[in-house]
């Protein structure tokens, strides 16, 4: 039975509904999609465009029970409340009222009812208006494809897709401003998009952007009763759903870069590394750091598919010597012949038992060429950038195409970064700041899109931390480490102290290093000497 929204080890699942609206263009008879662009400072996708949609709510599952217990509907409650939610997140969204009626009226007086409203329940709505669920055509709703969200985080969106026809001389979406997750919308040729994200004009989520892909691959169209099927697509978008997350469709939020989270012995929040692919006919792989032997099977079958398809896998790059981020690549290398690129200093963080071979030492500002970057008619070079902070052999890589960064443990997705040298990260972070980085590859968590603003962040972040250290310090007649942490980490979780002590250790060496505190041996307490912070 569906449970809204669901726990599991952990995990948080919050099934969901996603539609992307088609329709032919009256001029040219070509199939268009739309899009709605979501806003900047959601928690979720900010900024990239979607389908229409959202979770599924407890009014949706109850009403969809309440159908199948009341009508000749073959669903299962659990298939019928993605339908329902599809329904509903139409009208509140985009002012869609699917609903066949000849009368103007009630349409307008539902419109109004949904703008007022910041969240409909379905069977109020019902109710209130006196519809009828035979005037729904649920069989327009064409599945196209179940995807969940990549484990970045303990939060996991798992999501039916449809596809569904409308005439926009009887139906016209229209961004409702009174629920505020989307700024715009675009009806536009999905070759034209497919395109457009070549170029790193156009972000999407990857779900979007595989049935963006199979509608460029197969254009063909059939009519289906009173709607329009691009069925070529369908099929392939459908028969995908029960292949291993990383083959259902490319995890590909910037051209050219695919990213799965794998499992592994990392740090909490997070439970999974990312393993990146770069490159089209030449590949890199970054950071294969998964240790689960369940986790194998997956890691086989993308790599197999990366080894099929008469591209070169050059080697794998390691970001930094931490486990989460290299236990499987010497089972890569051994098995599939795929060769390691490491920074000079990687082995002498390693316990002699753990040390790994190195192919190929990198050397800072390498280039790693990739051939040509085809649709932009660009050479396709990767740089390496030697950055310490989080330890003093990581690196990062840049695509300079667009200058997309793989991050490693520099800037973190989920959670936060753990810092080994102070003086060493702030420069790394400035860096970064100079370089105009578009989008950010985490090793750990989702996608960063706002590149340049994260990192800005994290060097006010960095700064403010710092400034209330001070403060906490100058507050009284000095303070131990312990004093200090208790303070400034107030709100974290006790299991958390100690790795926020040994930052706050971080930050000391950093303070009497510039001699803007001093410790006194005979009580363990830090004074300050100076009051202006980096």
């Amino acid at each position: 039975m569906f449970k809204h929204p669901g726990k599991r080890n952990a995990i948080q699942y919050f099934p969901s509904a996603s539609i992307i609206l088609f329709t032919l263009d009256k001029k040219t008879n070509e199939l268009l999609i739309y899009l709605a662009k979501r806003r900047d400072d959601l928690k979720f996708f900010p900024g990239l465009y979607s389908g229409i949609g959202g979770k599924i709510e407890k009014s949706d599952y109850k009403f969809a029970e309440l159908i199948k217990n009341n009508s000749d509907f073959s669903e299962s409650p659990d298939e019928i409340s993605y339908l329902i939610c599809a329904w509903r997140e139409l009208l509140e969204e985009v002012g869609i009222f699917y609903y066949k009626t000849n009368n103007t009226e009630l349409g307008n007086r539902v419109l109004n009812y949904a703008i007022s409203q910041k969240s409909i329940d379905i069977s109020v709505l019902f109710e209130k208006f006196q519809l009828n669920i035979h005037n729904i055509h649920f069989n327009d709703f064409i599945k196209a494809g179940f995807r969940y969200t990549p484990e970045f985080t303990n939060k996991i969106f798992t999501t039916r897709f449809y596809l569904l026809y409308i005439d926009n001389e009887n139906y016209y979406p229209l961004i409702n401003d009174s629920h505020n997750e989307f700024t715009t919308g675009l009806w536009a040729k999905p070759e034209d998009l497919f395109l457009k994200f070549k170029q790193n004009k156009f972000q999407t989520s990857p779900p979007i952007l595989g049935v963006i892909r199979e509608l460029f691959n197969f254009p063909k169209l059939k009519k289906s009763g009173n709607s329009i099927l691009p069925y070529n697509a369908i099929e392939v978008l459908n028969t995908n759903d029960d292949l291993p997350l990383g083959l259902q469709v490319r995890i590909e939020p910037h051209s050219g870069i695919q990213i799965i989270p794998f499992k592994s012995l990392t740090r909490p929040p997070a439970t999974t590394t990312n393993f990146i692919i770069i490159g089209n006919e030449k590949k890199i792989i970054v950071d294969p750091g998964t240790h689960i032997p369940q986790e194998k099977k997956r890691l086989d079958l993308i790599v197999n598919l990366l080894k099929a398809d008469d591209s070169e896998v050059m080697f794998q790059v390691i970001t930094h010597h931490h486990q989460d981020h290299w236990q499987a690549a010497t089972y890569i290398r051994d098995k599939y012949d795929i060769p390691i690129a490491l920074h000079p200093q990687f082995n002498d963080y390693l316990d002699e038992s753990e040390i790994i071979p190195i192919d190929l030492k990198l050397s800072d500002e390498q280039r790693i060429n990739l051939g040509v970057d085809k649709f932009n008619k660009i050479n396709w070079d990767i740089r390496v950038k030697f950055l310490p902070g989080h330890t003093n052999d990581h690196l990062v890589l840049i695509d300079e195409r667009f200058q997309a960064l793989m991050a490693g443990d520099l800037i973190a997705g989920v959670g936060t970064v753990i810092i080994e040298n102070l003086e060493q990260y702030y420069s790394s972070l400035k860096y970064l700041d100079k370089e105009n980085i578009t989008m950010i590859f985490p090793g750990h968590g989702p996608v960063i899109t706002k590149g340049k603003e994260v990192i800005k962040n994290y060097i006010r972040h960095r700064t403010l931390r710092g400034e209330q250290i001070l403060a906490t310090i100058n507050s009284g007649q000095g303070k131990t480490i312990k004093e200090i942490t208790q303070k400034v980490y107030k709100d974290i979780p006790n299991s958390f102290l100690m790795i926020a002590e040994k930052q706050v250790r971080v930050y000391m060496k950093y303070f009497k290093d510039k001699n803007w505190v001093k410790f006194n041996p005979n009580n363990s307490k830090w004074i300050q000497t100076k009051e202006k912070v980096h």
